[in-house]
């Protein structure tokens, strides 16, 4: 399993962006919490699509980690994570490409297990990449609460890929996927890579009911109808 399954948004205007998000992309709100344990940030989350999930962190303490990207390169993607069926060979495959993990989680939930590697951004470039498991695999279960009441499809209905800058050979071998000459082709989604300044814009693209184009938090998201 290779799904591309969660993106953050990090911003210090939350409740702006909150706003936009939910007009703009049709979302609805299914979780906060005003600071993640350990993390110094407040946490939104927005499912996306039937069964994907967008977050928009913002700092609340100084000296984080989150805080000093903020203010060294402002809004825009903060994470990016991608669902696989278990860490163990994932560990190793990291092992042999000298691939550091800087943050490991493993915990129970109320809907069954989520566990996490968070590989240091130094290593593989672009947004910070996480390998998560979830247990069952069908139910983000690091999402608490009903979620899938909030599943809104009225102007987005799926998200489709994402275009970064970063080494494409550094996400193939932190990931396993296929790549595609500068393209990660994972089972459901695409990270295509391109050449540019580490601040460049990232860009989402996501299947809609209608084709139009949104910045928000730093980011470009694409709105396209799926072709016939």
């Amino acid at each position: 399993m290779l799904r591309l399954r969660w993106l953050t948004l990090l911003t210090g205007d939350p409740e702006a962006l909150d706003a936009r998000i939910t007009g703009d992309l049709g979302l609805s709100r299914c979780a906060f919490e005003a600071e993640l344990e350990g993390f110094g940030v407040s946490s939104a989350i927005y499912p996306l699509g039937p069964d994907r999930f967008l977050e928009v962190c913002a700092p609340v303490r100084e000296g984080t980690s989150a805080a000093r990207r903020l203010e060294r390169a402002g809004e825009g993607m903060y994470m990016v994570i991608v669902q696989v069926g278990d860490l163990d060979g994932q560990r190793e495959r990291l092992a042999a490409h000298g691939i550091r993990v800087v943050a490991e989680f493993d915990r129970p939930q109320t809907r069954g297990r989520w566990a996490s590697l968070h590989l240091h951004p130094a290593d593989t470039g672009a947004a910070l990449l996480s390998l998560d498991v979830s247990d069952p695999p069908e139910d983000f279960t690091v999402v608490e609460g009903p979620w899938r009441e909030h599943v809104r499809t009225g102007v987005v209905t799926d998200l489709r890929g994402i275009e970064v800058v970063g080494p494409a050979e550094r996400w193939a071998a932190a990931t396993g996927a296929p790549l595609d000459g500068a393209i990660l082709r994972l089972d459901d989604a695409t990270v295509t890579f391109r050449d540019g300044p580490a601040e460049a814009v990232t860009t989402v693209l996501l299947e809609a009911r209608e084709d139009r184009e949104v910045d928000l938090g730093g980011v470009r998201f694409v709105l396209r109808r799926p072709q016939p």
